[in-house]
């Protein structure tokens, strides 16, 4: 785990709530907020280096985007399909 990641995921650990979402590879359950913060600093962290470049684009990769946001989607209720959407 890298280091970004392992802070972030202690950061959530020290605000825990048992309906909350969970922090992707671990059993962590924290406040939205939290979880979206842990799982979109693992996410960017690995991927610093990459970038995603699409035609008309500015740069950026979409995990950025949709990893903090797996953890809103499992608080919410929000199903694969709506996820997408």
């Amino acid at each position: 785990m890298t280091e970004p990641a392992r802070i972030s995921r202690m950061l959530a650990a020290r605000v825990p709530a048992a309906e909350g979402s969970t922090v992707i590879g671990t059993r962590m359950r924290t406040t939205p907020d939290m979880a979206a913060f842990a799982n979109g600093t693992a996410a960017r962290f690995s991927e610093m280096g990459d970038i995603y470049d699409c035609p008309g684009g500015v740069g950026g990769h979409p995990s950025d985007v949709l990893m903090p946001l797996l953890g809103i989607a499992e608080y919410v209720n929000a199903s694969g399909r709506d996820f997408i959407t």
